[in-house]
Parts: structure tokens; sequence; C-alpha cells
């Protein structure tokens, strides 16, 4: 019985320390495609874009719908303090009252004049009163509308349908700049592993040849002064180890930003400086093609939008038809009530003068008009120099590359040998200090032409849309 408790318990405890190892508790690997495909889903600029998206999308739909059958029901509650009353009364002559004693006349009978011409006696009698109207009441309106005819709503329609492409081309353009940003970013974060790689090598490589050293010098073949330089240098290559430790947790912490990561979330970069740098080729020229932009296809969408709106404008010279259908309840009717349930006809609205006002909105919107034409030009133009410039800077980011790649060999080769020249006697310290930092010069150097020239890369293909 004991025997399969322990032997559970320690099935137990091997799957608890292989779930400790597991690849999961490495963090989240990541390669530069996978990273931009999950910006692309998390990013907040992004998701803001999307939105907008959908929010035009919902303004497409409320704009036809003005344009469809609308039903509205209104109901009215009212009290009348006095209610107004109609009566049917009669009036005449006669030369002698109906009655001598006035307390026999009927109800509503009355002596108007008595004054007239021939002994005539007028009369007046009132009769029943009805009311026009109830004292509480509720009434309930039924109205179907239907706009028959409207320029501005024709043209609105369109305009709503342009508003919904540039949206879509919003979020293309954040599609690319976040992709390029965290492109950009992944690849400082390589650069500055491969240095911090290259550091930490060479501060093994010092704490080797410090031990080697203090040892010559306790044998008495080497001075102290030799052996505290080396001391110096290791301790310089430890600091900037901390440093480049610094940097490196910094640009995870920004990729993991633009990743909509969370920042205690662990990250693995699984691309490799090495693979991405044998793919680096000269710029081979091609044709470059403004439409493909994403700048100028939005600005492009400007210009139409703008003409949309001078179109909008004029249309408010044309008349506005819509048609109805009232139906009306009262929860009490009166006895005599002339207001009809049931009602159909049709409003035309023209406008006729508006004291120039509509002419100088026409205006406004055909100088508006010119100047997106005047910006779609200049933005022409502006793309064609940054991709002539683009490409320069590109080229020339690549010439450096391979310059410097060349001078970090030599340098490393002459480090080396500084190296084994020490060990031999044949070099001091000092010379290998000197060597040393112009070696690691001369790497720091190469990365930043392998950052440059990845950046280059990066803009020229958002550049041509890619």
């Amino acid at each position: 019985m004991n025997r399969n408790r322990n032997k559970k318990f320690w099935m137990g405890a091997l799957i608890a320390l292989s779930l400790l190892h597991s690849p999961a508790s490495m963090g989240r690997e990541l390669s530069l495609e996978q990273a931009k495909q999950l910006a692309a889903e998390n990013n907040r600029t992004i998701k803001n874009a999307r939105l907008d998206v959908n929010i035009a999308k919902k303004k497409v739909i409320e704009t036809t719908a003005i344009g469809l059958p609308q039903v509205q029901l209104t109901g009215n509650y009212q009290h009348i303090f006095k209610v107004p009353e109609f009566g049917f009364g009669t009036s005449g002559f006669t030369k002698d009252p109906l009655f001598s004693d006035k307390s026999q006349w009927p109800a509503g009978f009355m002596e108007t004049n008595t004054n007239t011409p021939g002994g005539m006696n007028m009369y007046y009698y009132e009769g029943q009163k009805f009311p026009i109207m109830q004292q509480d009441n509720a009434t309930f309106n039924l109205q179907v509308s239907q706009l028959i005819f409207s320029g501005e709503y024709l043209v609105g329609l369109q305009a709503t349908k342009v508003y919904k492409l540039i949206t879509e081309q919003a979020l293309t353009k954040s599609n690319l700049e976040v992709g390029a940003m965290v492109e950009s970013t992944y690849y400082m974060a390589l650069v500055v592993a491969e240095n911090l790689s290259i550091v930490q090598q060479n501060k093994a490589l010092m704490e080797q040849t410090l031990k080697e050293m203090s040892a010559i010098q306790k044998a008495g073949f080497m001075e102290d002064t030799e052996v505290d330089q080396l001391r110096v240098n290791l301790k310089s290559l430890e600091n900037l180890e901390i440093s480049l430790q610094g940097q490196l947790k910094n640009i995870h912490n920004q990729i993991k930003y633009q990743l909509g990561m969370e920042l205690t979330e662990e990250l693995a970069l699984t691309e490799s400086l090495q693979s991405i740098i044998g793919r680096i080729s000269p710029f081979d020229a091609e044709n470059f093609n403004v439409k493909q932009n994403i700048d100028y296809q939005m600005v492009t969408n400007q210009v139409a939008a703008q003409k949309l709106s001078l179109k909008r404008e004029i249309s408010g010279y044309l008349p506005t038809i819509a048609g109805f259908y009232q139906h009306q309840e009262k929860a009490k009717e009166v006895a005599f009530d002339f207001q009809p349930k049931d009602i159909v006809g049709a409003t035309l609205t023209l406008p006729i003068f508006t004291s120039g006002s509509r002419m100088m909105k026409v205006k406004q919107a055909r100088l508006s008009l010119e100047k997106a034409k005047n910006s779609q030009s200049q933005v022409e133009d502006g793309l064609a120099l940054q991709y002539t410039n683009q490409r320069l800077a590109y080229q020339t980011a690549y010439n450096t590359f391979l310059t410097q790649k060349e001078n970090s060999e030599i340098s490393r080769r002459i480090f080396e040998k500084t190296r084994i020249k020490l060990k031999e006697g044949v070099s001091g310290s000092l010379d290998m200090t000197q060597v040393q930092s112009q070696y690691l010069g001369a790497v720091s150097n190469y990365y930043n032409s392998v950052f440059n020239l990845l950046n280059a890369r990066v803009e020229l293909a958002k550049l041509m849309g890619r």
C-alpha cells in the first residue's frame, strides 16, 4: 500500500516537473511573421481602425434607411378646464308673451327684446348644447412617411460609401504602419541580442585570460599593472553587459506593447539575425507605381469625397418630395367630431430664395475641391521624391553594411592575434585593451549598419505598399 502511494507521489512530481520545464513555461515564442500577425489582431491602433470600418458600415445602413418607409406612433393626453359647447337655438317675434307667468316658460326660452315696433316681443329658445371636445382624452396618431425624391439624400448615400472606403484604407494604412513598426523593433531586439552575445563571449574570454595572466603574475613573470589593466577591461565588459541586458528588456517590453501582450508575459524571438542577414541583397530597381501607395489612394478618395460635397450643395437647388399616411384614434369620441381619422398626402419643398447663402456654399465646395486636387498632385510628387530618396538610402545603407562587415572581421582577427600575443608575453595588456575596444566598436558599428539597412528595406517596402 505504501509502495503504491510512493509510486503515485513520484509520478505526480515528475508530471509537475515536466510542466515546469515545458515550452509553455518558456513564454510565447514568435517569429517575425507571427509577431506581425499578432499585432494585426491585438494592436489597439488597428483595433480602433477596425472599429471605424464597422462604424462606417453602420453609417451606410443608417443613411440608406432615411430613404425607406418611416413609421411613427405618437400618443397624447390632454385635460381641458372649460370645454367648448355648441348649441341649437331658435328665435322669433310674438305680440303677446307666451305665458304671463315667466316661471312657466320652458327651459331655455327667454324674451330678448320688449321694445320692438308694433308691440311685438322678440324671444329666443336656447335649445340643447353639445360639447365639441372631451374634458379628458387620449389621442393616438400613426404616421407612415416615405421619401420620394431628395437630391441631397442620393448624394449623401454616395458619400457614406466613399467614407466607408476611406476607413477601410485607413485600416490598411494602420496595418502597414504597425507591421513596419513591429518589424523594425523586432530587428532592433535581434541586433541588441547579438551585440550582447558578442560582449558575453568577450567577457568569458577576458575572464579566462585574466585567470591565466594572474597565474603568470603570481609566478613573477608579469607585472601587477598588466593584470590590473585586465581587471579594468573585465569590469567594463560587465557594465556593458548589464547595459545591453537592460536595453534588450526594454525593447522586448516595447514589442509586447505593440502586440497587445501583457508586460509580465515572457517573450522569445525565434528568428535568427544571421539568417535575416543572409537574405539581404542589393536593391533591384523597379518602377514605382504611386497608385499602390496607400497615402495616394486615401488622398484620391478625399478628392472623390469633395466632388460629392460639391454635388450635395448643388442638389440644394432641387425640390424634395415625400408622401405620408396618417391615422388617428381617440380614447373618447365626442358627438360631433369633424376631424378625419385617415389622411393621405404628399409634401413638396421647393427652395426659392436664400439671399445667396446657397450660392456661397456651392462656391466654397468648388474651392475645397480645387484644394483637394492640389493636395493629390502634391502627394503624388512627394511620393515620387520619397521613393527616389529611400532607394538611395537603401543603396547607401547596403554599401555601409558591406564596409562595416569587413571592418568587424578584420578587427576580430586583430583581437584574436593580440590575445595570443598577450599569452605569449609579446604584447601587453594596454595593447589588449585598445584592440578589444576597437573590436567591440567595429562589431557595434557593423550591427548598427545591419539595423539601418533592415530599416531602410522596411521603409521602402511600406512606401511601395508591400
